[in-house]
């Protein structure tokens, strides 16, 4: 093959003529409607569509979108939360926690060691492609948070516990970065790593215990992979199991725990797949907001601390002389610059850690880096934001992505990010920007709803009309922190927090400076005040968290 590609090539004539062939065709397949088409009004009809869309490619039997291969959609999981606390309709809820629930099960789900694999195989969840992106786990952490903080389900928060703490068991680099995946392969063979047989088990946890550990995982003598091997999946709870043994509910837990921490222990001591440690600023950019944001609703200073930690090393080690963000990562040297998606996500994993924080630093850099994607990537002409810059990578057509695959659309990402930076900023560009950028998406959102979950959310913090919650009062005080904790571990996806702490010149000043709407907040008979405020306008101030949770958000 390559002696004929050779050939062909040193023919001239012939690549040069299909050459002049392709490109029109290249450039049309990257046109989108102009701006100003008669489908591009953003309404909450098409949030509405949206759901129609996503809801009529759900799978009722076992959770999910569509059949084998099944992936997990997790911007359209998001977005279907949103629309459940918009409208209230509860068949968008059942899809999402469906889902959830049914993936948090199978075995897509990594039972012993956290995390969630690339796709599942078959409709069911149960037999993954055993690969491990960082990507797909930043985005699913994200979504059970956000099922967590609206329904208050442990299993959510075990969820996110579990995906986070894989990755900073095995996906965190020395200096803070996030690795980029885990191969399917490992010495022994593809899946070799997560795969068990009713022997392995039995020797592992001795046959008092193995019963009720092999009707749990589901691991029989046939097994559900080949050569009677099985991967492990929930089918049956604690309590299921011991009915089904006649034994006390807490004995079967107990057994339960233990024997899954000796296979834990035991699959450490195995060869493990190979570990992709390139770091990438798009994907850590996802990673340190899923990190951020779970630190702040859990309460767990840990992953805020992944997530700084993350964010200076980006910063530091990804950004070239001129202060453009550089793509890729790995021992101690960069390769190629940022596409829009490393803009875009690590400007929302930015604006996250600042929300986590209260440090300014964090929204500082945001707006920098917008700045950057503004005037690099936007067409001033089409509208939208090109996937890559002209001047760095001279291409023969220049696509904008639209769709979420798996990543959310980096035109869906600007969009909202823009939205969001705006409400904060005050700069009526931006926000004029990001709806220009989604009327020009329109027809595609229309077209392929599942798909375009990333945009749907923007339409939706929209058409919300987006609250600052500002909360006057020291960060130390006790007080402060329920009007900030009653905020940050509820779901109000269309809230952004904001702290005006008077005991801080240097910093108050600072985040007045970004944030034009701290001006004028303060403590309320010297007790932490909370105002929430929308379309410039705050209505009454509060010192009650909950009757701060209580006004519209």
């Amino acid at each position: 093959m390559l002696e004929e590609v050779a050939q062909v090539y040193a023919s001239g004539d012939e690549v040069e003529k299909a050459a002049e062939r392709l490109i029109p065709r290249l450039r049309q397949s990257c046109d989108i409607e102009p701006r100003g088409s008669p489908d591009s009004a953003i309404t909450p009809k098409l949030l509405d569509n949206g759901f129609r869309g996503i809801s009529a490619a759900f799978d009722g039997d076992y959770g999910g979108f569509g059949t084998a291969p099944k992936f997990p959609h997790p911007t359209a999981l998001a977005f279907l939360l949103r629309y459940h606390v918009a409208t209230g309709e509860p068949h968008a809820l059942t899809i999402v926690e469906m889902t959830l629930e049914r993936m948090a099960r199978g075995g897509i789900h990594d039972q012993l060691g956290g995390g969630f694999h690339r796709y599942s195989t078959d409709e069911r969840w149960l037999v993954p492609h055993f690969e491990k992106m960082l990507n797909d786990n930043a985005l699913l952490a994200a979504v059970y948070l956000d099922a967590f903080r609206l329904t208050g389900k442990p299993l959510y928060r075990r969820i996110v516990c579990e995906t986070l703490d894989y990755v900073l068991r095995e996906m965190t680099g020395p200096q803070g970065g996030f690795y980029t995946a885990q191969d399917a392969d490992s010495p022994a063979g593809e899946g070799e790593y997560y795969l068990w047989t009713v022997e392995e088990i039995i020797a592992i946890v001795g046959r008092g215990n193995s019963e009720a550990l092999l009707r749990h995982f589901g691991v029989e003598a046939i097994g559900n992979f080949e050569g009677a091997r099985s991967v492990l999946s929930i089918a049956a709870t604690a309590d299921e199991v011991a009915r089904q043994l006649g034994r006390d509910a807490t004995q079967i837990e107990t057994a339960i725990a233990e024997g899954r921490r000796a296979l834990f222990d035991l699959r450490q001591e195995k060869p493990a797949p190979s570990t992709d440690d390139k770091i990438l600023a798009a994907w850590n950019g996802l990673m340190i907001s899923a990190m951020a944001r779970a630190g702040a609703a859990l309460a767990e200073q840990r992953y805020i601390a992944a997530a700084r930690d993350c964010a200076e090393f980006v910063l530091t080690h990804m950004r070239g002389p001129d202060g453009a963000l550089l793509r890729s990562y790995r021992q101690g040297k960069c390769r190629g610059h940022g596409f829009l998606p490393d803009y875009a996500f690590l400007i929302a994993g930015l604006a996250d850690l600042c929300e986590a924080t209260f440090e300014p630093v964090w929204l500082e850099e945001a707006i920098a880096l917008a700045e950057v994607m503004v005037a690099r990537f936007h067409d001033s002409n089409g509208g939208g934001f090109f996937y890559s810059e002209e001047s760095r990578e001279p291409l023969p057509a220049r696509p904008k992505d639209g769709f979420d695959n798996p990543d959310p659309s980096g035109n869906g990402a600007a969009a909202f990010n823009l939205l969001r930076l705006a409400e904060l900023t005050e700069r009526q560009s931006w926000e004029d920007l990001a709806l220009e950028t989604l009327r020009l998406f329109v027809p595609t959102i229309l077209r392929s709803p599942l798909n375009t979950g990333q945009f749907l959310a923007a339409a939706d913090f929209y058409l919300a009309r987006p609250t600052t919650v500002i909360i006057a009062g020291a960060s130390g005080d006790p007080a402060t922190r329920a009007l900030v904790e009653a905020v940050q571990h509820a779901y109000l996806p269309n809230a952004i927090v904001a702290l005006a702490d008077p005991t801080d010149a240097g910093v108050l000043e600072r985040t007045r400076r970004l944030i034009p709407a701290l001006e004028g907040k303060i403590p309320s008979d010297g007790r932490p005040t909370a105002y929430v405020c929308c379309n410039r306008t705050c209505g009454p101030p509060t010192t009650d968290p909950a009757d701060l949770l209580r006004q519209p958000k």
